[in-house]
């Protein structure tokens, strides 16, 4: 209709510590997305105004980005993995937007599963869902991220919780020695430590100093060997069986009998490794509630735009097109 305003576009934005994804959406669609290395830009400013740049999409409105890092009390976020400090305000004014919001990266990954369909997602347990019950959000990247929805009368309430950073516990006396050399170079030992691209190979190389192999460095080496190489198999045994670990107490923790969903952008390359390594069993080993986890839904989400979905999400619904 001829004089009825044009909708708002937006910019979503998930900020990692290695890449920044960016798209814009606009009128219930979403553009193409901006993959980009941050180390090759200053800061998220000089991405954002190249991503706009090549964009045939009006300029945005406002933006929308998921961050990898707390937020803080007055909506600020210093990312752990990259340092750089995100303030709504000044990235508002420097991009000239009418508003900025920074959520936590994995709060919009737990928002973006309810969009997620079947085909997006492989069963690695199939387990029982209860209905109106907790879910649970885990996956590693540049660091380990960890959210949860829990059910309310209007839909679902997203966790914003560091939980990748809980210290690591060892299920047996290898993993020990393991965490022990580990905590010899950093002290204390999160789950992100090992749990995460950085985690694989810190300790693929540990594992080679023991063999007397060179060190690798970068994580995809060692899923590149994975299934050639033994001391990459065993680094990525180790590795998957103490993500089954921290899944299993996040799962505990939150009482998550709707299901657990793996995210992020390490696992969906590596179904087949995860289907035959320990961790379904590290994840149900809890002693006593064992068969409560047993019956807990695992699955894997392979979609590649989860966050953005969820950051779609917190459009206002007067901006969503009437279905």
């Amino acid at each position: 209709m001829s004089g009825q305003a044009r909708p708002h576009s937006h910019l979503l934005g998930d900020i990692g510590g290695t890449h920044t994804r960016l798209t814009l959406y606009q009128g219930g669609r979403q553009g193409a997305i901006g993959r980009y290395r941050n180390r090759e830009f200053p800061d998220l400013t000089a991405i954002v105004r190249h991503h706009l740049a090549s964009q045939p999409l009006p300029a945005p409105h406002s933006a929308i980005l998921a961050v990898a890092g707390p937020t803080e009390r007055d909506g600020s976020v210093t990312l752990t993995n990259r340092g750089w400090r995100l303030e709504p305000g000044a990235l508002a004014a420097a991009l000239d937007l009418d508003a900025v919001r920074l959520v936590n990266d994995f709060t919009a990954q737990a928002l973006g599963i309810p969009h997620v369909t079947a085909d997006e997602r492989t069963v690695l347990n199939a387990g029982e869902p209860w209905p109106h019950a907790p879910l649970a959000v885990i996956g590693p990247g540049t660091g380990l991220g960890v959210s949860g929805l829990l059910p309310h009368e209007t839909g679902w309430l997203a966790l914003a919780g560091e939980g990748g950073h809980v210290t690591l516990a060892p299920a047996d006396a290898r993993e020990s020695a393991l965490l022990d050399a580990l905590r010899r170079q950093w002290g204390h030992v999160s789950a992100e430590r090992v749990v995460s691209g950085p985690g694989l190979l810190a300790l693929y190389n540990h594992l080679a100093a023991d063999a007397g192999a060179p060190a690798l460095s970068a994580p995809p080496e060692i899923t590149l060997r994975a299934g050639r190489e033994a001391l990459a198999d065993e680094a990525l045994g180790y590795f998957l069986a103490f993500l089954g670990t921290v899944a299993g107490n996040l799962a505990l923790t939150l009482g998550a009998r709707g299901g657990v969903y793996l995210c992020g952008g390490i696992l969906p390359d590596l179904i087949a490794p995860l289907r035959a390594s320990p961790f379904m069993e590290r994840f149900c080993a809890k002693g006593r509630y064992r068969d409560y986890l047993a019956a807990i839904p695992v699955h894997l989400v392979t979609a590649p735009d989860t966050a953005f979905r969820g950051l779609a999400s917190l459009i206002p619904e007067r901006e969503h097109p009437r279905r």
